[in-house]
C-alpha cells in the first residue's frame, strides 16, 4: 500500500520496491550492502555439487518408482547412493515400496524392517509392511506391528490402516 505522503512509499513484502522516476528527495539513500559469495578455494561452494547429484538420483529414482518402474528405481537406489544415503529411512521406505509392488514380499518386509532400525517413530510406510505381513500371513508379526502403531499414535492414518 501507499502512504499518503508523495514522498514516501510503503510495499507489502510481496511487493516489489517501485523504481523511482524521479527523485526530488535530496537525503541520500544506503547504499545496497553486496551480497556475499562464497570464495573460491574456502570449500564452502564444495559440497553444493554432491547435494545436487545426490537430490538428483534421489528424484530419478522416486521418479522411476511412480512409474511402477520398479527393478529400474531399485538398481538406482542399490547401485548410485552410497551406504550413509541408502541406510535412511525415508530410502528403506521407497525400496520397500519397490519390493512390494513386484509382488516381493519377504524383501519389502526386510526393506521395512531395516526403515524401522533406521527411524523407530516414523510412522509413514507401515501400512505397506502391514499388507507385505499379511500376504506373508504373519500374523504375530502383524498383531505385534498393530500395537506398535496404536501405542505410538493411535489417531495416526497408518495405525488405522494396519488395525
Amino acid at each position: 500500500f501507499r502512504s499518503s505522503d508523495p514522498n514516501t512509499t510503503t510495499t507489502t513484502p510481496l511487493e516489489e520496491e517501485p523504481t523511482p522516476h524521479h527523485h526530488l528527495d535530496t537525503q541520500s539513500q544506503p547504499e545496497p550492502q553486496p551480497q556475499t559469495q562464497p570464495q573460491q578455494g574456502t570449500g564452502e561452494d564444495k559440497g553444493i555439487p554432491q547435494v545436487l547429484s545426490l537430490l538428483s538420483t534421489l528424484g530419478h529414482a522416486y521418479h522411476l518408482l511412480c512409474q511402477y518402474r520398479c527393478k529400474q528405481s531399485l538398481h538406482i537406489f542399490h547401485t548410485h547412493l552410497p551406504p550413509s544415503q541408502f541406510q535412511t529411512g525415508w530410502v528403506q521406505h521407497q525400496v520397500g515400496k519397490s519390493y512390494f509392488e513386484m509382488a516381493n514380499y519377504a524383501h519389502a518386509k526386510k526393506a521395512f524392517e531395516r526403515m524401522i532400525q533406521y527411524e523407530p517413530h516414523r510412522m509413514s510406510g507401515l501400512e505397506v509392511l502391514s499388507t507385505a505381513l499379511w500376504h506373508l500371513k504373519k500374523e504375530v508379526e502383524l498383531c505385534a506391528l498393530a500395537q506398535r502403531c496404536v501405542d505410538f499414535d493411535r489417531n495416526s492414518p497408518e495405525s488405522w490402516c494396519v488395525v
